[in-house]
């Protein structure tokens, strides 16, 4: 079992109570076949029998941590603070009114809130918020806060929970260097005058307007720095990074002298889905399975991003392969790309997916094909009140990635992202082409497509009709060749066999994550929770980032290749299989 070197989270804000680490199995960790499984020891195999395959299953479970207590956290400051002083991290939020503020960050704050008044006997610190205004705008906080709200996944939520919450965010200007300057003066002051111990601080920058975002981490790398007296800083900043790969690399320099990179956080919302976290999580605890994952082995990988609404005209500036292919599919892609082997704790899961994405070669406009839905046309001039605008911005793309390093070379990975699909769903499908059997020999994948559909891996990361939470499908030939034995890893939960919509005749074995309800449409709690905990390995590094532009930089700036106009309701594996079918033969027809 790879360690896991959490040693930062543990010494700053505490690690799990003794109570969610208890060395049990869950209720539902049965034989598929009926019986009991073994008493559970410090890690416990339970043996899965089902028609045609057998799977042994390994539950991982995680040996007891000590919880740090409020008085621990008070005497790691030095004496700086007195004991009965209370830990908090301040969080502020700029562009506090915006769409996705009003939508996603304030929810996810509230999350936090949450979890932190929970936690406090175990010596979590308490946050405060403040909300960054723009000055000539009028302070409307109930406006901001308008869906801050008790959802299933929260526990024991109140509305006088809402209440507080919102009653004690501040609201303050944020347009100046001398607005950040009496913000965090301010904050200093409070440090050494209050019952507040500040052992951190998080800015969440969501603007996507590269000046404004340059200027506000200048200012705080400048003026809320403010070293041991506030503890660690910590800077989110919103992708895509720049419009191409030169302004992203003239904004990844601006950043970077303004701030240090473990201060730097990058935001890609994917990172925040549990059916994502999903592919790390069950490739770092299957070794046997995750050797699989390579050259000799598969045959194609395809990534599927797929949406049923549409959009508006504010979309054409942007278009589908920045939104989507340079930024969300590219970490899927290297989820799944990356070698483990090197991986001791989770901040070299970044070096990991910078050196995975150096080997993976530029995209060819010939290897891209370019889509509008119809309907999209129509939209955009009625935004505009203007009956002749002809919208030139793609809002489906298919491409072909190629990585040229040792594990992938010669394998294609197809990607798809666009709007107006028959369903919103994503996966990640590898394809084998040929298994190993127990005793060391090798045996072919049949061309027949019920053969190939049982000899499969699937991650499915979201949606489908109807709906379905994450979980991972290894098809049943993968298992009754190679004799595969599947770790769960802690808190995960097995299904009997059964068919997939996507794969009309898969038949194997499913596993699910644990998913807290709801948490698959709110990634931002995920990912508020990472930035108050520290764990960069759900965020994008400067490297990787850089990386990413350079694959994608030639055919985003592309204007020669022909985009085709497709049906609305189109599905997308559909789509996606014939498309990569046409493709040696060049062809572009509508679908």
């Amino acid at each position: 079992m790879r360690a896991l070197l959490c040693v930062v989270i543990a010494l700053v804000i505490g690690s799990p109570s003794a109570e969610k680490n208890a060395t049990t199995l869950p209720p539902s960790a049965t034989n598929l076949d009926g019986s009991a499984p073994s008493a559970p020891g410090p890690q416990t195999f339970v043996s899965v029998k089902t028609t045609p395959v057998h799977i042994d299953i390994e539950v991982e479970v995680p040996p007891i941590e000590p919880a740090v207590s409020v008085q621990s956290a008070n005497s790691m400051d030095g004496g700086r603070h007195l004991p009965y002083q209370t830990p908090t991290v301040s969080i502020i939020l700029l562009d506090a009114h915006s769409t996705i503020a009003v939508d996603e960050l304030w929810p996810a704050l509230f999350s936090l809130h949450l979890s932190s008044l929970r936690d406090g006997g175990t010596g979590q610190p308490k946050i405060r918020v403040w909300a960054g205004m723009d000055a000539a705008a009028p302070v409307e906080g109930a406006s901001a806060l308008r869906k801050v709200r008790c959802t299933a996944q929260h526990a024991a939520c109140t509305a006088a929970d809402v209440s507080s919450f919102c009653a004690a965010v501040t609201y303050t200007p944020l347009d100046s260097a001398a607005d950040y300057a009496k913000l965090c003066g301010g904050l200093n002051v409070s440090n050494t005058n209050t019952h507040n111990m500040e052992i951190g601080r998080i800015f969440y920058l969501p603007q996507h307007d590269g000046d404004a975002v340059v200027a506000a981490a200048k200012a705080v790398g400048k003026h809320c720095d403010a070293g041991p007296s506030s503890g660690w800083l910590r800077v989110a900043v919103a992708t895509p990074i720049g419009v191409d790969r030169a302004s992203a690399t003239t904004m990844e320099h601006d950043l970077s002298a303004a701030l240090r990179d473990d201060q730097l956080f990058r935001v890609d919302a994917v990172l925040g889905l549990p059916g994502v976290q999903q592919i790390y999580d069950f490739r770092d605890a299957n070794s046997e399975l995750d050797q699989l994952l390579c050259r000799d082995f598969v045959e194609k990988v395809e990534i599927v991003l797929a949406e049923s609404e549409g959009h508006t005209v504010a979309y054409d500036a942007v278009g589908v392969l920045r939104d989507q292919h340079q930024t969300h599919l590219t970490e899927v892609l290297a989820l799944l790309g990356i070698d483990l082997d090197h991986i001791m704790n989770p901040d070299c899961v970044q070096h990991e997916k910078e050196h995975f994405l150096e080997s993976v070669q530029p995209v060819l406009p010939k290897e891209t094909a370019l889509y509008q839905y119809d309907g999209y046309t129509n939209q955009c001039r009625a935004d505009l009140g203007n009956p002749t605008f002809e919208p030139t911005a793609p809002t489906l793309a298919i491409t072909t990635v190629h990585a040229q390093s040792e594990r992938w070379t010669g394998v294609p990975f197809h990607l798809l992202a666009g709007a107006k699909l028959g369903q919103s769903h994503g996966y990640v499908r590898v394809q084998f082409g040929r298994l190993p059997v127990l005793g060391g020999a090798l045996v072919g994948i049949s061309t027949d497509e019920n053969t190939a559909d049982r000899s499969q891996l699937v991650f499915h990361l979201y949606g489908g009709v109807p709906a379905r939470p994450p979980a991972v499908y290894i098809g049943s030939r993968v298992g009754g060749v190679s004799g595969i034995r599947v770790r769960l890893p802690r808190g995960w939960t097995s299904a009997p066999p059964s068919t997939v919509p996507e794969i009309s005749r898969w038949v194997g074995n499913i596993f699910h994550p644990p998913e807290p309800a709801g948490l698959a449409d709110a990634p931002y709690d995920a990912l508020f929770a990472a930035l108050y905990h520290g764990d960069r390995s759900k965020f994008v590094g400067g490297a990787a980032l850089l990386q990413s532009w350079r694959i994608w930089d030639a055919v985003i700036r592309d204007s020669s290749t022909a985009i085709t106009v497709h049906n609305t309701g189109v599905n997308a594996t559909t789509f996606l299989q014939t498309r990569a079918k046409r493709g040696s033969e060049g062809t572009h027809d509508e679908l």
